[in-house]
């Protein structure tokens, strides 16, 4: 059964929910046919071995019956009906960690089949709960929505007006305006990551809604619904071209509304920080890499270095913290994280941001032939890690005067960044830039003038969009 449905499903249980899941097979509530309980009883004393021959077809057959002929179609009933069980199992589990869902259904069960007084009972406990909840995110608001939905719908039944003065229970629109909030936060979830990849992508997509949902917002108070007020502030930064104001507030979110986010949103809001550092960072290296600093000590310090518990952390973060505190000059402190972290970087990926990174750090030592012996251990896959790569090798080069190797470093560096159609215009541009002037800057190292240096210089500084303009000014100052 190792490539089967089923050994697909039960490979992802741990010990634990083996067990639970083997008492939820036994219960005759949810399975009455004893050969399936025999046949769980075999794939557990051999788990997780899936591949194991005592778990083939045949071998399940001969233990389930083993008088009988083997009989191929048997077997697949049995492995389809405990396949059934299995993602039945997976529904009960998931009700028994999203209680929210489970007292959904049980208003739902309770108002449909009129038990007003149960349901009366149970609304206020959920509703009180819900709101003692610290994140009011998507999942709260459409939550809301269908308990209050359910709420209206008894009292419409049972309302008896007394006098003209009476107002009908159902007229109250805590319905509405959750879900509405609902929908916001859902469309604006996605229309960011779209936005996001247009930004760093050479891809564009229809965001039909978009302006009337904008204008909607930019009347709307937003501080009593923090979730939101992230969603709509980050999409005014991209739409913005990256209006500093907007930085501004979304840093403000994340410092005083910390507690009212999920740790999904505490996640996406500091990536969307850093991503505005790592941009600005292009023209103010300076400015920005203090502040860039400061926020990935604090994400390291809360712990929202990931998008959930089990999510690796990504190798282009890890090597972003990485260089922020070689900014900064923490060589250290870079070593300590690259130790300490990188066994949380996705398994095929972390022998990579490993040397990588401490190629970096090596280049700050001025251990170049060092850096040249890590470069060469990486495997650069995705464009962000080869345009890296590329960068970091055109300064070592420069460094340790391989005028050779450099020039055919840049004209590769030049024909990749050409190219490649996945490159964001911005990334591209920036790239480029440093491609040009590391070109001027090579042709003046030996024969240049004070006057043709000092021009280069004027021009690196007016640059807006420049990658590495702080180690370009560097080296423009050992000419002069």
């Amino acid at each position: 059964m190792k490539n089967s449905k089923l050994a697909s499903l039960l490979s992802k249980l741990d010990k634990n929910e083996l067990k639970e899941f083997g008492k939820f097979v036994k219960s005759p509530y949810f399975n009455s046919n004893a050969k399936v309980v025999k046949l769980y009883e075999l794939i557990a004393k051999h788990f997780p071995e899936f591949e194991s021959a005592k778990l083939s077809k045949e071998n399940i057959y001969k233990h389930i019956y083993p008088s009988e002929k083997y009989n191929d179609s048997t077997v697949r009933g049995l492995l389809a009906s405990m396949l059934k069980l299995g993602e039945e199992f997976l529904v009960v589990s998931h009700f028994k960690v999203e209680k929210h869902y489970y007292d959904e259904f049980l208003l739902s069960e309770l108002a449909d089949r009129r038990i007003f007084d149960l349901f009366n009972i149970n609304y206020k406990k959920i509703t009180e709960e819900l709101e003692n909840s610290n994140s009011k995110d998507e999942e709260y608001y459409y939550l809301k929505f269908r308990i209050e939905t359910k709420r209206n719908s008894i009292l419409s039944k049972t309302f008896i007006p007394l006098t003209q003065k009476d107002i009908p229970g159902d007229m109250r629109t805590e319905d509405s305006d959750a879900l509405i909030n609902f929908f916001l936060i859902s469309l604006y979830k996605r229309y960011n990551y779209l936005l996001t990849k247009m930004g760093s992508l050479n891809v564009s997509a229809e965001m039909d809604f978009l302006n009337e949902t904008l204008d909607y917002l930019g009347r709307k108070d937003l501080k009593k619904i923090p979730t939101l007020n992230f969603h709509y502030n980050r999409a005014m930064l991209y739409l913005s071209g990256m209006d500093e104001k907007y930085f501004l507030k979304l840093k403000d979110i994340l410092f005083n509304d910390f507690n009212s986010l999920d740790h999904t949103e505490r996640y996406n809001i500091m990536a969307v920080l850093q991503n505005y550092c790592v941009q600005k960072a292009r023209d103010k290296e300076d400015a920005m890499g203090q502040i860039q600093y400061e926020l990935y000590n604090f994400a390291i310090a809360k712990d929202i270095l990931t998008f959930d518990n089990v999510e690796p952390v990504h190798h282009i973060l890890f090597s972003n913290i990485v260089t922020a505190m070689l900014f900064v000059n923490k060589i250290d402190e870079a070593k300590n994280f690259i130790k300490k972290f990188k066994t949380r970087v996705a398994p095929d990926r972390m022998e990579s941001a490993e040397n990588l990174n401490m190629a970096k750090i090596c280049f700050k030592e001025k251990k170049y032939e060092d850096a040249l012996t890590l470069l060469v251990k990486v495997r650069h896959e995705d464009v962000f890690y080869k345009i890296g790569i590329k960068n970091l090798y055109a300064m070592i080069y420069y460094e340790m005067n391989y005028i050779e190797e450099l020039f055919m470093q840049l004209d590769s560096y030049k024909s990749f960044i050409s190219s490649n159609v996945l490159l964001g215009k911005r990334l591209k541009e920036s790239h480029s830039n440093f491609v040009n002037f590391l070109l001027k800057l090579v042709k003046l190292k030996d024969i240049g003038k004070k006057d043709d240096i000092e021009y280069l210089e004027h021009e690196i500084k007016k640059t807006y969009s420049l990658t590495g303009k702080a180690w370009l000014l560097k080296k423009i100052d050992e000419l002069k």
